[in-house]
């Protein structure tokens, strides 16, 4: 483009018309032109601008991103600008700027209009209005959801009455009881303070910030400002007078009942904050059941139930209630009662559960001076989204079980700084139910061992011979040194030559089988075990599957192998270690007592050291455990649903949102190295000095001729050998705890019913000829539990055999759900549903859906050929058949 015709491109461009013909050649000396390809990000939200884009051809969408979503803003076409703060001031761009299309723009660094603004004061005004209308224009519309709602004159009408206004940190936006300002304040940037006095003392009502209203009550019902709203930051203000709300309201209202319900939260928060104040001059008189007084308070050796995943807390924090009151109950059992979803359980549903346990449950909110007379244990809300128990609690400290990281103590400012102030009392019943004992965990698994006994035996023998023929090298090492070397006895010295060779074969077959039989068990057991809990977990209900992300699910399947690992290998190791440890200290103390008691007195702060770190390395575990199964569950979403993603054009924002939580992931994991790299300094550090304090005590001995040159080295060679069983001993602890949670967390899925129960398949029906026909009798359906709104109510309808029914609605109205409920995926809330007469609660599923065509809205090819798809489930199918099939789809 010539500079002449770029001038005259310029000039029909509505933000340069008020530039003079000089000043666009000025302009254009600074122009800079970028292409870029549909879907190239120009910019993003947040980043620096330096100057003013045009777009000579093509298109940009305009998009910013809210909870993981992205929400457009607008699409900005030719001769159309971006950017245009920046020929005023230095700024961030509030969105992100991605091409719709091939798309050229025009580049103006902000230098560009500096001095040319400076000298020309009806451009700068006329610059300084276009970026003040379009900056507030798009914000008000979407605000005010505008869009279609008011014509092009209108919509100008309201942008052009819509003031800014900039407030510095500190200062009164609103007075209370203000007459004149009936005015309604939107928050553009900052955050801004609700107030309202009454008899010398100040509630607290909100904090807004971006996006948020103020000055609704006075602006609706015309009457005096009912708080004051003060600036916490420096804010930027959108102020929209009373009159362009009226307009506003004609044409969306909707908007009416947004605003009046705002008016009634802040009235219901008012009345709140009153009653918090009067329960602060008075705590005394909120606790009528107190049992205690005002010092610490504490439950002894009470039980923690840690969560398998984030939304788990809930459930945990019931299971603890309930091992606190001796009732029986597993967290996969919780977790189903309470109708845990993906956002975790609410308050209620906790109640809930609790009532029909028998307990006497309250929610209550309150300060923390009346928390010290409630009844321990209560359930706190903490930092908006999770729950922890407060079993301990005095004037200055708080002792919390967080189903997370465990137990922590923390200061009364601690406590208060999560807490919500919400918290669910739990109180003994009268008809408290009683359930019969959970089977152990244990008892379960040992079970997979039995059919092993002999192999079990074998390897035992095999390991406590290889553990004996251990002790011969040490040994014959000392013969060889104090009997051979001192009295240069040759055919002793190949007596034990031979010796040793013989029980180094002996050692090495011996292990050779014992490996053979410990992959032999290994193998079986692994396939019975992953087999087992593949087949119950999909004989599970769809909720199961919907409620749980895939990566925790494909994370239990591992925790098999941890709990197989276990049982084949320490329980073995565990009575030989204590044998051994017997028989090792038995000989130690043959050849040199002092020395045995030297290496004890240096053992007893290594089991110290160890015992002390293993509960900080169980937290860690756990934590990493955590951390690693939400970013792979996240990038299995993004992998799995690449199509989507692509089609969104959402890469960025996905794999910002998988980078945050594997960086999460790799920062625990580093700090769980880091103690480790301590914990095994200082581990090596006392076996180096062990070492050398038994070398110079033992040094000492043989030159005080107490002790033999062979029974020295004899001795350091049998001190590495005991100290392995005994610190296997030490850590079994450990590995006990840790097998103990894997089978928590599988626990977590074997609990749950099945879909259909193995004793309930012989009473089902069996429907091996389908009619179709199909009838809905009043149905009503939920998909959480009483506090969650019904998705279908009142559904009732007949479809007769061979019937062809479309069933058709706006999205979200339940359609998806009503097919679900036809092919018996979820259990109706009320009402019936027949298939040919009989009920579906007792129709067998299996055979059911085996003869019905079910589409899902994302199916799923599984890998192999689209014959291998189309013939699922047919062990031998029949290819002429599956062609006939293909043909008619």
């Amino acid at each position: 483009m010539t500079d002449e015709s770029l001038i005259e491109f310029l000039g029909s461009v509505e933000f340069f018309s008020a530039f003079t013909p000089q000043d666009l050649e000025v302009i254009a000396t600074h122009v800079e032109s970028r292409t870029f390809e549909f879907g190239d990000t120009v910019c993003n939200a947040g980043d620096p601008s330096e100057g003013l884009f045009l777009i000579k051809k093509g298109a940009v969408r305009l998009f910013t991103e809210e909870q993981g979503k992205e929400i457009s803003m607008g699409v900005r076409k030719e001769r159309e600008v971006f950017g245009e703060i920046s020929v005023l001031r230095h700024y961030r761009h509030e969105s992100s700027v991605r091409a719709s299309a091939t798309t050229e723009l025009l580049y103006f660094p902000h230098e560009a209009f500096k001095d040319i603004l400076e000298r020309n004061r009806d451009a700068h005004d006329f610059i300084a209005n276009y970026v003040a209308i379009n900056t507030a224009g798009g914000f008000v519309t979407r605000l005010f959801d505008l869009r279609r709602k008011v014509k092009g004159n209108e919509l100008e009408q309201i942008i052009r009455s819509v003031g800014i206004k900039r407030v510095r940190e500190g200062r009164s936006i609103l007075e209370q009881g203000d007459r004149d300002d009936r005015r309604l304040y939107v928050v553009r940037q900052g955050r801004v303070r609700v107030v309202r006095n009454e008899e010398d003392t100040e509630y607290p009502l909100a904090t807004l910030g971006q996006g948020e209203v103020f000055g609704e009550q006075a602006c609706l019902n015309r009457q005096e400002q009912p708080s004051s709203v003060i600036a916490e930051t420096d804010v930027v203000l959108l102020v929209v007078p009373e009159k362009t709300i009226r307009l506003i309201l004609e044409r969306n209202p909707k908007l009416q009942d947004v605003l009046e319900e705002r008016i009634k939260f802040t009235e219901r928060e008012y009345n709140r904050q009153k009653k918090l104040a009067e329960r602060r001059k008075k705590p005394l008189l909120l606790d009528f059941s107190s049992k205690a007084g005002r010092g610490e308070r504490i439950i002894r050796r009470f039980g923690l139930v840690q969560q398998a995943e984030e939304m788990d807390c809930g459930a945990a924090c019931l299971a603890m209630i309930c091992k606190h009151y001796g009732i029986p109950m597993t967290l996969g059992k919780l977790r189903e009662l309470a109708n845990v979803t993906t956002q975790g359980a609410t308050l209620e549903s906790l109640a809930r559960v609790g009532e029909s346990l028998g307990f006497n449950t309250r929610g209550v909110q309150c300060t923390y001076q009346a928390l010290l007379g409630f009844e321990l244990p209560f359930i706190a809300h903490w930092e908006g989204y999770h729950y922890i128990i407060v079993y301990g609690i005095s004037e200055h400290n708080v002792w919390v079980a967080d189903p997370g990281p465990g137990f922590r103590k923390m200061t009364v400012e601690e406590f208060e700084r999560g807490w919500t102030g919400t918290c669910l009392l739990f109180d003994q019943g009268t008809e408290m139910i009683q359930l019969a004992a959970t089977r152990s965990p244990w008892v379960r698994f040992v079970g997979y061992l039995k059919p092993y006994k002999k192999i079990l035996a074998n390897l035992f023998i095999a390991t406590f011979i290889i553990q004996i023929l251990g002790v011969a090298p040490p040994v014959i090492i000392q013969h060889i040194l104090d009997g051979v070397v001192v009295h240069h006895n040759v055919s002793l010295l190949n007596v034990l030559i031979i010796g040793l060779i013989i029980s180094n074969i002996f050692v090495q077959l011996t292990m050779v089988l014992r490996a053979y039989l410990s992959n032999f068990m290994i193998r079986n057991m692994d396939f019975a075990m992953m087999s087992k809990f593949l087949r119950h977990a999909l004989s599970l209900p769809l909720p199961f599957f919907a409620t749980r992300k895939t990566g925790d699910i494909f994370a239990r399947f591992q925790e098999n192998q941890k709990i197989r690992a276990f049982l084949t290998e320490s329980t073995i190791t565990t009575v030989l270690n204590l044998l051994m440890v017997f028989i090792y200290f038995s000989i130690l103390f043959l050849y040199s007592v002092k020395m045995t008691l030297m290496l004890i007195g240096f053992v007893i702060p290594l089991l110290i050291l160890t015992v002390s770190v293993t509960p900080r390395l169980k937290a860690y575990a756990r934590e990493v455990f955590s951390a690693s199964t939400e970013a792979e569950s996240i990038l299995m979403e993004i992998i799995g649903g690449a199509e989507t993603v692509k089609g969104m054009g959402i890469e960025r924002p996905m794999r910002l949102k998988w980078e945050k939580k594997y960086a999460g992931a790799l920062d625990v994991q580093y700090r769980a190295q880091k103690f480790n790299i301590m914990v095994g300094f200082l581990s090596q550090l006392l076996n180096a000095t062990t070492t050398i304090a038994i070398l110079w005590l033992g040094a000492n001995l043989v030159l005080a001729q107490e002790l033999t040159i062979g029974q020295l080295i004899a001795f350091n060679a049998l001190m590495g050998s005991v100290m392995a069983p005994l610190m296997g001993l030490v850590q079994l602890w450990n590995k006990v705890h840790e097998a103990g949670v894997a089978m928590e967390r599988l626990g977590d899925i074997l609990d749950m019913e099945p879909e259909q129960k193995a004793e309930d398949i012989s009473s089902r029906v069996i429907l091996p000829d389908l009619l179709g026909d199909i009838r809905f009798d009043g149905v009503y359906f939920r998909y959480g539990g009483n506090e969650t709104p019904y998705v279908l109510e009142n559904i009732s309808f007949n479809i007769e055999p061979g019937q062809l029914v479309a069933i058709v609605g706006q999205s979200g109205s339940g359609k998806t759900t009503l097919a679900k409920l036809l092919v018996g995926f979820y259990k109706y809330t009320e009402g019936k549903i027949t298939v040919d007469g009989y009920d579906m609660e007792v129709v067998d599923k299996e055979y059911y859906r085996n003869q019905i065509g079910y589409v899902m809205q994302s199916n799923l090819l599984f890998s192999g050929t689209i014959a291998e798809n189309i013939a699922s489930g047919e062990d031998n199918p029949d290819r002429r058949k599956t062609v006939a099939v293909a043909k008619q789809a």
